[in-house]
């Protein structure tokens, strides 16, 4: 009885929003939808949000500076990784916090923090990966926060990295570790494949298939 009566109450607050939103009164509309519960909320709230703010609809993240975001497979849900290394998951139709996950790494900003901070779903949207310490990729299990490495390089710095839709292969761009001022450095590109007897829990097996290079000057600034 009583969850029909928040029910009800909900639909309620819904309707007078909608109200307010056909009288010009869009920050009346927007405050009553804050006010709703989250519990309730589906299409029709994230509907009325999106009508009321347009192509652009902020979404608040309180964990701290974004420094990169990911959509998983369905766009049910939005990731966002904070300056401090934490990744916030998101409903992308009420944007509600569904969870946080930690161990992925803060962010360098000393080459460009977008460019060096990506976080990817798995294909099917129950694994987040992204940078780890001491230049890895690491897969961490959105179910049942479990860590796997990905990948390892030991003697170059990760810039950033790109994985297929079926997770088969795995695109990553390294950079020497140290850089400095007016140094002639070289990207390096690789095209990995996962082998076909990698069974191991800890880390995945790779074979390179493709490599390539570019030189490039470090930017002071």
């Amino acid at each position: 009885k009583q969850r029909y009566s928040e029910l009800n109450r909900y639909a309620s607050e819904i309707a007078l929003a909608y109200k307010e939103y056909l009288s010009n009164e869009q920050y009346v509309a927007d405050k009553l939808l804050k006010g709703t519960s989250e519990e309730f909320r589906d299409w029709e709230w994230s509907r009325l949000k999106w009508a009321m703010h347009g192509s652009y609809l902020p979404i608040h993240i309180p964990d701290g500076r974004v420094y990169s975001l990911a959509a998983s497979p369905d766009g049910a849900q939005i990731a966002a990784l904070t300056d401090k290394g934490t990744v916030v998951l998101v409903n992308s139709h009420t944007f509600s916090i569904l969870k946080r996950i930690n161990g992925f790494a803060p962010p360098d900003t000393t080459l460009g923090a977008i460019l060096r901070s990506p976080i990817r779903f798995s294909s099917d949207g129950n694994e987040m990966m992204g940078l780890g310490d001491n230049s890895t990729i690491i897969s961490l299990n959105l179910n049942n926060n479990s860590r796997q490495t990905i990948y390892s390089e030991p003697d170059n710095e990760i810039i950033t990295f790109a994985v297929s839709g079926d997770g088969l292969r795995i695109a990553v761009i390294t950079a020497p570790r140290h850089t400095t001022k007016d140094d002639e450095q070289l990207l390096t590109m690789r095209l990995l494949e996962k082998t076909k007897n990698s069974s191991s829990t800890t880390e995945t097996a790779w074979s390179t298939i493709f490599t390539t290079t570019s030189q490039f000057r470090v930017d002071p600034k």
